[in-house]
């Protein structure tokens, strides 16, 4: 009898409740809760991510503008940009190229850049045994994806991921050869490493 007795004075509370609700307090809106002018609650601009197309197969010293106009974007130039403009950046590939690197290309260090190949596309990137990684990946969530890369000098590894970087992801890559015949890796066989991880 005590629990049917607890029962029924639950749910008639409940329904004295629903019936004559008490009165709430009226709580001011404060105001710019979410306008800039408020430090505790600024608005933050939204990254909108670039994608910059990589039109040809030198390797310039100079910065390219990489704009639509044709035969104005090296990998190095592309690389460049993403690392500055302050957002997410995807670099692909108009062709098939050989990119055959006169000297080490920058670090990739803006978060969020990806390097991608499409399907069926063939973008060599060959180190020619320069003293540095092809590839020096330091900063965060960055994607190397379908490429074929390989020559990095000796004591240095093809690809490098380094400081800071976290959550790296290196997909579909050939590393450390350039297809030659299975056993023979062809040429710039000096690395010290595929991939070398220091982060």
């Amino acid at each position: 009898m005590r629990y049917v007795l607890a029962l029924f004075v639950v749910i008639f509370g409940l329904g004295a409740m629903a019936i004559n609700p008490l009165p709430q307090p009226s709580l001011p809106i404060p105001e710019n809760v979410n306008n800039d002018t408020n430090p505790a609650n600024p608005i933050l601009p939204t990254l909108l991510p670039v994608l910059t197309q990589v039109d040809r197969d030198d390797d310039p010293a100079e910065m390219l503008p990489c704009t639509e106009a044709p035969r104005d974007c090296s990998l190095r130039s592309a690389i460049q940009i993403a690392n500055n403009d302050g957002s997410p950046t995807t670099i692909t590939f108009a062709d098939h190229y050989l990119i055959s690197l006169n000297q080490p290309l920058p670090a990739l260090s803006e978060d969020g850049t990806i390097i991608r190949a499409a399907a069926g596309q063939e973008i060599h990137v060959k180190g020619n045994d320069l003293p540095g990684a092809i590839f020096d990946i330091t900063g965060a969530n960055v994607t190397v994806d379908g490429l074929h890369i390989y020559g990095a000098g000796a004591g240095y590894a093809n690809i490098m991921i380094s400081g800071t970087a976290f959550a790296a992801t290196i997909a579909n890559n050939i590393i450390g050869d350039d297809d030659a015949p299975s056993g023979n890796c062809g040429q710039n066989n000096q690395a010290y490493a595929g991939i070398y991880i220091n982060a």
